[in-house]
């Protein structure tokens, strides 16, 4: 007896089927907003995850287009958008946007759209991927709000501690002009010491103030590495002279990365001077600056032949005013806490660690692509 066999043509029915089964699936199931929308607007298909971040119940949306219910200052950009998606000019997009709720509260989403053309080539319609992203807006927002707070105190309370320096600063200078050549020896030493904690706290409030406003900064900006490092170069280039140091760098080497400008500079301002301060008083300081590139990103190391550090102590160097050659080398202990709060705000790694023979090597990653992107 003959066994049933089925056609090429059966076959491939039945698995256009068990695609479709996987996709209804999917699309009804999912943990986020989908939808299918017509070439127009208008929503052909949503699931219950889209209903539920939007308010509407599902014929509701059915009955209407996207454009109704995106904010106003959105749907340009989103338009737009669409317009490069159909003229095969980008193969998807992402973008944030705002909806109005039924309620007429907005909510923010993460919305991903990529376009379905048939077997003609011909556009068919757009599947929207919706992300509910309201609450990270409202806890990014609460965290400028405080980085906000934090800059106005900071600034507050640099002015309310540079008063009194100044203060004692000047009664000191004044001890001096009144004492003048009857100022004794032991007396003399004791001004000097004055000055000198009062230009160390001078120097502690400003980090402070740094240290804050680094926190304050928002938005990312394309910086060029190579033109801050050149100009740190010929910057630091008289100290450099006088600790008999070299700094070698091939600066055309040195990618462009995404971060903020003036926080990179205080970042390499700081590794530098940190390598000139703890140099080793038994050989000349060679300083190295590399640069290599990997995924999205750019990785930097500073190597120097100073005094090195201990591998225990490599997080604790990065926590604010933390010291660990104690009060013979000048600093606020709050340089490396600066370096690592700019790193990390780019989504970056900041770590140290011993060299095998001599010196500290300084590591860090930058992004050389806009991560908001």
């Amino acid at each position: 007896m003959p066994r049933d066999t089925a056609s090429p043509q059966d076959e491939l029915i039945a698995q256009l089927r068990e695609s479709e089964a996987r996709f209804r699936g999917a699309f009804e199931t999912a943990a986020i907003g989908m939808a299918l929308v017509s070439l127009e607007g208008h929503w052909l298909d949503v699931n219950a995850s889209l209903c539920e971040i939007v308010g509407y119940e599902r014929e509701e949306l059915l009955a209407t287009d996207f454009q109704t219910i995106t904010h106003p200052e959105d749907l340009d950009t989103d338009l737009s958008l669409l317009h490069q998606l159909l003229d095969g000019d980008i193969p998807s997009y992402r973008m944030e946007k705002r909806y109005f709720h039924k309620t007429g509260r907005l909510v923010w989403v993460l919305l991903s759209v990529s376009l379905v053309r048939g077997l003609d080539g011909q556009p068919v319609h757009f599947v929207s991927q919706i992300e509910d992203i309201s609450k990270s807006k409202a806890d990014q927002a609460a965290l400028e709000r405080k980085n906000q707070e934090l800059e106005e105190f900071a600034a507050i309370v640099s002015h309310d501690l540079k008063a009194p320096l100044r203060g004692v600063r000047g009664f000191a200078q004044l001890l001096r002009l009144k004492l003048g050549d009857d100022l004794p020896r032991e007396e003399s030493d004791y001004l000097d010491m004055i000055d000198l904690s009062v230009e160390r706290a001078g120097r502690m409030v400003d980090d402070l103030l740094a240290l804050a406003r680094i926190s304050e900064a928002k938005d990312l900006e394309p910086v060029s590495m190579q033109a801050i490092v050149g100009t740190l170069l010929a910057e630091l280039q008289p100290t450099l002279e006088d600790a008999s140091a070299r700094i070698d760098v091939d600066t055309s080497s040195l990618s462009d990365i995404w971060s903020h400008r003036t926080g990179v500079r205080q970042l390499m301002q700081n590794v530098l001077t940190n390598a000139i301060k703890f140099r080793d008083p038994a050989r000349p300081l060679r300083i190295e600056i590399t640069c290599r590139e990997a995924l999205n990103e750019a990785e930097f190391q500073i190597s120097d032949n100073g005094l090195g550090i201990e591998p225990r102590h490599a997080e604790r160097v990065f926590r604010p005013f933390e010291r660990l050659h104690g009060e013979e080398i000048e600093g606020s202990g709050i340089g490396l806490a600066i370096c690592k709060k700019v790193v990390e705000q780019a989504g970056g790694k900041i770590w140290i660690r011993p060299n095998e023979d001599q010196g500290t090597t300084i590591g860090f990653t930058l992004p050389t692509v806009d991560p908001s992107v």
